[in-house]
């Protein structure tokens, strides 16, 4: 069993990590969940990380998406998580769009 990225997948956590520590403002964390800052600050995330392609990347190329191999969510996903990054959605990006571009088929 493997437990090292292939030079891709560390490239891509590089960056990841790279953009998360200069794309979200300091003490982020600290801004009051729900409060217009916050919401300023979801947004912005969140538009950042659509222009990479990176809230869409597990979705098919026809829909958008980047076709992403499993490891490159789990990175993207992963680093999100321990950044406490706001911006990336779960719910209609994991969830709702799915299920909406499957259903059907």
């Amino acid at each position: 069993m493997r437990f090292t990225f292939t030079p891709e997948e560390d490239a891509f956590w590089r960056e990841v990590k790279e953009f998360l520590r200069t794309a979200l403002p300091e003490d982020y964390e600290h801004v009051l969940g729900g409060s217009p800052e916050w919401w300023e600050i979801e947004s912005s995330t969140r538009n950042k990380l659509a222009n990479r392609g990176w809230l869409t990347m597990s979705w098919p190329k026809e829909y958008g998406g980047q076709d992403a191999p499993v490891m490159m969510q789990v990175i993207f996903k992963d680093e999100c998580m321990y950044a406490h990054a706001p911006g990336w959605d779960d719910a209609g990006i994991g969830f709702i769009g799915p299920a909406i571009m499957f259903h059907g088929t």
